[in-house]
Formats: C-alpha cells, structure tokens, sequence
C-alpha cells in the first residue's frame, strides 16, 4: 500500500477503543483528503520578466483586501451570552454543594429570626481574617492549574513545530532515487502524522493502535499490517519515534543526506521526545492529595461559619450571599480541578483533535507539493520604485554617513 494513500485514505480499520472511565469517548471523525490543491503559485520565469513588469502584473491582478478566515478561537467574546452559558461551565459540579450550603444558611437563618436559638453569632471579623487566608489558597490552586494547563499547551506547539520541520528537513533535503525510497519517504510523513496521533490517545490512556484515525498511519509497517499478532504498546509514540530514527540512520547510509542534514532531523526528534515527556510530567504528576485535602477542608468550614456571622448583619440576606459566596469559592476549585489535567474530553481540555486535524492537512500539503522548489524558476520580485530610484537613495544616505532609515517593500 503506498504510503499517500493510506495517509488520505477513510477506509481504516476502526476498533473501539477501551477506556477506563464512565464517559465513552466520541466517534472518530472521518477526515477527506485535501481537494484541489494549489502547488505552483508563481508565473513561469522568463529572462525578460523584469522587476517593473511585475508591478505591472500585480497591479492588472485583482488582490482581495479582506481575508476570510475561521473564528479565531481566542477572540474576545462580548456577548452577554456567556452569562447564561450552561455547557463547558462549572455549574454542573458547584449547584448541588452551592444549595446544600443555602439550605445550611436556612436552617441557621430561620433559626435566628425566629428568636429561637440566637447563641451561636460569632464577630463578623472573621469574615476577612479567615477570607484573605481562603482567597491565597484558592488563588495557589488556580494558578498552579492552569500553568499545567498552559505547559500541556506550549509543549503541543512545540511538537507541531518539531513535526513541521522534520517534514520540510525530510521532503526537501532527502533527494530520492528510486521509486522505493519516494514510498520510503512518503512511509516518513505517516510516521510523523502517527505520532501526533498516537501521542494523543496515549495520553488519554486510549491503548493499541486500532482507531480510526490511527490504524491507517500505520498499515505500511511490517508488525502493523493486517493479520498480523502485534501486542499491544503502552507507549506508542515511541514506537513511532524508533521507526523514524530509523529511516534518519537509512538515509545517511544510504547518502541521502549529509551529516548536518541528518543532525537537523535526529536533533527535531528529539524535541518530539522531550515534548512526549512532558506530557508524561504533567498527566502523572496530580497536585499533592495533602494540598488538596486542607484546601478542601478550610473551604467548607469557612463557608459553613458564613451564616453564624451574617444572621445578625443582614438577617434574611444571609440566605443568598452565603449561596453565592459558596457558588463563587466552589467554583474557582472546581475550575483548578477541571483544567490540572487537560488531556481528556472535556469542553475545557486541550483541543487535541483540532492540532491532529491541522497537522494532517498540513502533511497532505507537503505530499501534494514538489519535493524540489528550485530558485531558478522563481519571478522576479515585486520591488516598490526603479533600480534608478533605489540607487539615489543608497547614495544620499552614504553622503551623510549612514544608511539608516532605507526601507525597501517587496511584495
């Protein structure tokens, strides 16, 4: 099977994956191949093509002013919306401990109004001496969560990055010969796709290779084939990596590449590897059970005391502020709880999906382009003024002793 086709191809195998959890992960999406695919975006070079006849042909060329993109996923959301927005919030994990704590405040509320039981208001001043202590707790907890979730992040742009280059070290430096090291080559491209992919279901502890967005990448290895009795790997993504430092240690035995070419690629792999790692780090690293506990502990507490120092303030007013300050305090916990480990499926994990999906297309671009990009058939660029006009400038500032200030556009 050649290699392009089994990365473009839907028609995998596709096992359902065992996970351990009570949520079952969703299907797979079946990804087409990238149609229509531009590759030669510039006119044919000629010896009479010169620099103002280019201006003259972007000028004659219609140029689009306005792009039209995808939403960008951090863009700034205004709407108003956002308050009353149910999924991917908290809300889910904080409403039932938020009424149970108003029901508490009820209880001790009614009590008091009632005149039947009145000893147990404490001094309001512990409101902000136990509050300050709650909030520096609760503030730690966020911020040592979302830096795990911010470096979950930076390391998945890391390793698209590294798979980028490794892909233009590989389909640009490794000139084939033959028609077996273009397969070989293309057989590279589904590796490097594959450990994204594998990288995410290893990290959703989503074990073997039978997905469908997986199996497929693989189908060109011996050991990977159909038929074939192959147990199963815990970590996959260095697996992959074995057969891609494998083809590196082939194409400098073969001399398709030279030493500095071959230290480029070992050196993007190795990036890989550090990426996988930490990775590793942050999934098996939870915050100490003892942090987590004292802070679970000195939050109950402080809010179960919430109404023995309000009833004798704002009387029935308890009932809501207690609500809402149990609301606000769970909530803020609960959003370190959801983000420490942002590797699942969850509305607020890391979209690992969307970076497999653009490292695909991205892959299928560069099977779909040229392996060879030479300058000679280039066009002459698109320089803003003449030569004469150029040269004027170049000798007006040589004459005050400096050639700061001289700003060339090429479009």
């Amino acid at each position: 099977m050649d290699s392009a086709d089994a990365l473009a191809g839907s028609d995998a195998v596709a096992a359902q994956p065992h996970t351990h959890g009570a949520r079952s992960p969703p299907p797979q999406p079946q990804l087409s191949p990238l149609r229509n695919v531009t590759v030669n975006l510039s006119p044919p070079a000629s010896p009479t093509h010169h620099a103002r006849a280019s201006g003259e042909l972007i000028r004659a060329e219609h140029v689009e002013r306005k792009s039209h993109s995808r939403k960008i996923r951090n863009e700034a959301r205004t709407s108003y919306n956002e308050i009353l927005r149910f999924r991917a919030s908290v809300i889910p994990r904080v409403l039932l401990p938020s009424l149970l704590h108003a029901c508490w405040a009820t209880l001790w509320t009614v009590l008091y109004m009632t005149g039947k039981v009145r000893w147990f208001v404490i001094p309001p001043q512990l409101i902000t001496i136990l509050g300050v202590v709650i909030s520096l707790l609760l503030v730690f907890r966020t911020n040592t969560a979302y830096d795990r979730y911010w470096e979950g992040r930076r390391m998945w742009g890391t390793l698209v990055t590294q798979i980028r280059n490794l892909a233009r070290f590989a389909w640009i430096g490794v000139i084939t010969k033959t028609e077996k090291q273009e397969i070989e080559k293309k057989g590279l491209m589904n590796l490097l796709l594959a450990f994204a992919v594998a990288t995410k279901h290893y990290l959703r502890n989503e074990l073997g290779h039978k997905y469908a967005d997986l199996h497929h990448l693989l189908i060109h290895l011996p050991d990977f084939q159909p038929g074939q009795r192959y147990p199963v790997i815990k970590n996959l993504p260095l697996e992959v990596s074995f057969h891609i430092s494998s083809y590196i240690a082939a194409c400098r035995r073969d001399e398709l590449l030279d030493v500095s070419q071959q230290t480029a690629m070992t050196n993007a792999l190795s990036s890989m590897i550090d990426c996988l790692t930490s990775f590793e780090r942050i999934r098996n690293t939870p915050i100490p059970m003892a942090y987590s506990i004292h802070l679970q502990q000195s939050l109950t507490l402080y809010i179960l005391s919430l109404p023995f120092q309000l009833v004798s303030l704002i009387s029935w007013g308890t009932i809501p502020v207690v609500a809402i300050a149990a609301f606000t305090m769970l909530g803020i916990d609960a959003i370190g709880s959801e983000i420490e480990n942002p590797f699942g499926y969850d509305e607020n994990d890391l979209p690992q999906e969307e970076f497999c999906r653009t490292t695909r297309e991205e892959i299928l671009r560069v099977i779909a382009s040229k392996a060879t990009r030479d300058p000679g058939e280039w066009g002459a660029p698109y320089i803003e003024g003449n030569a004469e006009d150029v040269a004027a400038m170049l000798r007006a500032k040589e004459s005050q002793g400096s050639l700061e200030g001289i700003t060339v556009t090429v479009a």
